[in-house]
């Protein structure tokens, strides 16, 4: 979906008042990347992926699944895992101390648009290389 900071999203009522101002701001956005990006040549092509998961609580004894609003707790509890840390993963939007390079970067996490949701992405993303395509899917099942 894209980069979401931590936050609670408006009320649709609140964003159609909005819409055409976040309309105009997208625009310019890209106006601006494009005047910047026109003249470049032989940039190095980079790309990423991302899996989005649901986070949900089931209950065995009724075998019911039910959304949990648990993203907050998971995102901190990822943010302060010190083995993600050291392979250069983590939580940026919560991130403490310095990043880490290493060889196989861990995933990044964010949140997502529900506080049901989160979103792993890759460490670094991805360049032009065959081993990067191959490397795709079992870096997606790591995550």
């Amino acid at each position: 979906m894209g980069l979401l900071a931590i936050g609670t999203p408006l009320e649709w009522p609140e964003a159609k008042k909005v819409a055409g101002h976040v309309r105009s701001w997208g625009i310019e956005q890209l106006l601006a990347i494009w005047r910047n990006a026109k003249g470049k040549e032989r940039d190095a092509l980079l790309w990423g992926d991302e899996v989005e998961y649901l986070v949900v609580c089931y209950d065995d004894d009724h075998h019911k699944a039910r959304l949990s609003l648990r993203q907050a707790d998971i995102l901190q509890a990822l943010a302060a895992d010190e083995n993600l840390l050291n392979q250069g993963g983590g939580v940026p939007d919560l991130q403490r101390g310095r990043e880490k390079e290493a060889a196989t970067t861990a995933p990044v996490f964010h949140p997502e648009f529900g506080r049901f949701m989160l979103e792993a992405t890759p460490g670094k993303p991805w360049g032009i290389g065959f081993k990067d395509l191959l490397d795709v899917e079992p870096n997606m099942k790591w995550r």
